[in-house]
């Protein structure tokens, strides 16, 4: 990755050290010039966060399924028309290995459609699902490459929105339908937090039912 690849809207996590652990706080993109970005600036607990010319931190962004941790520098900051953090381009690109994604099998609601296409989702049923991805039962066909929009229904967190990528298709002959793996390649942490705080619920439901977790 490079600094080139940061675009308006893109969004990233800004931490105050160079620890993956570090608490991350949520930013964007707000807008690009020679020599510098702007970030939007970060809060926490309902107070912005300034820093001193000349400081460094550290950020994380996720591209293509793929998490980066950078360095930059803050230069100044606006809070007109919006409240920004001006910075230096990102360097130091450090790529680190996702988190191993527990995988649960569980059957969801969920709707799948081809990205930009004017033709309605399908209805779908999860037969499993990640941090990184879901299975899913549908009764047409995808195609293996495409990209596509995932919305799953889950219990107690709320509905879960992402953008994948057909990575596999398999026809169920018996039953007349398809199974469809798909691969999350545009998911915020957010979002990615809702799957991991369902699967960590239905896992301690199974255990205290002294059942087994797939």
């Amino acid at each position: 990755m490079k600094a080139s690849d940061f675009k308006v809207n893109l969004r990233l996590d800004i931490m105050l050290t160079d620890d993956p652990g570090a608490e991350r706080f949520p930013s964007k993109v707000e807008a690009i010039s020679e020599g510098r970005l702007e970030f939007a600036m970060p809060i926490s607990k309902g107070v912005p966060i300034l820093l001193s010319p000349g400081d460094a931190f550290c950020g994380r962004v996720v591209l293509d399924g793929t998490v980066w941790l950078f360095t930059s520098t803050f230069l100044d900051k606006r809070f007109l028309p919006v409240a920004v953090w001006v910075v230096t381009p990102p360097a130091d690109f450090a790529r680190i290995q996702l988190r191993s994604f527990v995988r649960l099998e569980t059957a969801l609601t969920a709707t799948v459609g081809v990205a930009g296409s004017s033709q309605p989702p399908l209805k779908a049923i999860t037969k499993n699902i990640s941090g990184g991805g879901a299975k899913l039962a549908v009764k047409e066909p995808l195609d293996p490459g495409a990209r596509v929009e995932l919305a799953v229904e889950l219990p107690d967190t709320g509905s879960l929105q992402a953008f994948g990528e057909v990575v596999r298709v398999e026809h169920d002959e018996k039953r007349d339908f398809y199974i469809v793996a798909v691969k999350f390649v545009e998911v915020s942490e957010r979002e990615r937090d809702k799957i991991i705080k369902y699967i960590f619920r239905r896992q301690l439901a199974r255990r205290q039912k002294g059942l087994e977790v797939q």
